[in-house]
């Protein structure tokens, strides 16, 4: 069979489950042998033939272990010239009696007489994966597909699960990229989340990325693949495109508080500052904490944004007003030069908690900016009690003794020659 790759472009156009705990494989019921299959050229005896009839009748009846004391009775003292379908029957009824181990041991001295039988290996897969036994399990689905006349893809995502729990990872992905292939007339989804499951443990990021956009083409921008699409990036780094796949996903989803707050954190991540502010103020609809405000102003900060900071900080105050907001407010007026409103914001704070040294300070620094000595000699002043601010102030303060002592002598001089 040749090796095909998966979702081929000619024909296309083109976030946390642990590997292989999703992976599922479904089982239908035990298959039956029809009594009148030959093997090796040969045909079961008359003897054996109404055995296997009786048995069937029985099974039928769900008298399984009737079947296994009819069908042991019938093999004392011949068991080597047994026809296969006998023991073929027996490990039916010791499977469907919930005796695994003893089934087994039945299909394969089925198999040592005949292995040609699709059906029995497929029961032998069965009973196998029952008894978490992956490795014959696996091996046994992939006998029973090659020996399946009409190919089916169930058997070789059957044999991927195994192998995938068996620990070989790498053996499963030739099936899986042979089922996810173009000439599969239906890819199921559960067989592309194993195939990026293999993808992801064998490293192998470039081909599930592939992979992922063929499906997202095919199927145009499926949450589930835009998901896997921002866990791949998340594990290489690539952080920019991650926040953008992942904004995709929440745009096809119902985002909540955390989703945003990831989209925002991975756009902080990716170097795009803005974008992440965005989505930490969307953040704000939902109840909001201090921390999320100041979230929001220092990433709008970090965009050279402070405009939007400064609207954000005087909706915080709306909400709740606070002394370290106001100072918070007063801040970023300040390194925008816009003195005026600092100074209002400074004072706001003051007022509300009159022991802030830094508030005394900055207010006395946008009083001398508007040029409001005598407010700014005041608030220097307070400012020079407090010991953190004491000697900035009373640089700022002989600044003034300067500039007003100046405009003193400045305006003698005057006077006298005036006179």
């Amino acid at each position: 069979m040749n090796r095909q790759r998966p979702f081929s472009r000619y024909a296309w156009c083109g976030m946390a489950k642990p590997f292989a705990a999703a992976l599922v494989i479904c089982l239908s019921a035990i298959l039956m042998p029809s009594p009148v299959i030959s093997f090796a050229g040969s045909s079961p005896t008359p003897s054996e033939q109404w055995i296997l009839t009786q048995a069937r009748q029985a099974m039928t009846a769900q008298k399984y272990t009737e079947v296994q004391e009819m069908l042991l009775h019938f093999l004392s003292g011949k068991r080597d010239k047994t026809h296969y379908l006998i023991f073929f029957t027996l490990g039916n009824a010791s499977a469907l009696a919930g005796r695994r181990n003893e089934a087994l041991s039945y299909y394969e001295e089925a198999i040592a007489r005949y292995d040609a039988d699709a059906d029995l290996w497929l029961n032998r897969g069965k009973v196998a994966y029952d008894l978490k036994q992956f490795g014959k399990a696996g091996d046994s689905f992939h006998k029973a597909y090659i020996l399946t006349a009409e190919e089916k893809p169930d058997l070789l995502y059957q044999t991927a699960v195994c192998r995938i729990r068996d620990g070989r990872p790498e053996e499963a992905l030739s099936c899986l990229e042979r089922i996810c292939s173009t000439d599969v007339k239906e890819i199921r989804t559960d067989w592309c989340e194993a195939l990026l499951d293999v993808y992801g443990k064998l490293g192998k990021h470039e081909d599930a990325m592939t992979v992922l956009r063929q499906l997202l083409a095919r199927g145009g921008d499926h949450p589930r693949w835009l998901k896997r699409m921002t866990q791949l990036y998340i594990e290489d780094r690539v952080y920019d495109k991650a926040a953008a796949a992942y904004e995709l996903y929440l745009n096809l989803t119902e985002a909540g508080r955390e989703d945003v707050l990831r989209l925002g954190n991975l756009y902080r991540l990716g170097g795009v500052p803005l974008k992440a502010a965005v989505q930490y103020e969307r953040i704000l609809q939902w109840d909001s904490s201090f921390d999320d405000y100041e979230r929001v102003v220092s990433t709008y900060l970090a965009a050279h944004r402070s405009d939007k900071a400064a609207e954000v900080l005087i909706r915080a105050i709306e909400k709740q007003s606070s002394a370290h907001l106001w100072h918070l407010l007063g801040s970023v007026e300040y390194n925008r030069e816009e003195y005026r409103n600092a100074y209002d914001a400074f004072q706001h704070c003051l007022h509300l908690m009159p022991e802030n040294g830094s508030a005394a300070l900055y207010l006395g620094y946008c009083a001398l900016k508007l040029h409001r000595w005598r407010e700014a000699k005041e608030a220097l002043t307070q400012a020079s009690r407090f010991t953190g601010q004491r000697d900035a102030a009373r640089r700022a303060l002989a600044q003034i003794e300067e500039r007003t002592g100046e405009k003193q002598r400045t305006a003698q001089k005057i006077t006298r020659v005036f006179h």
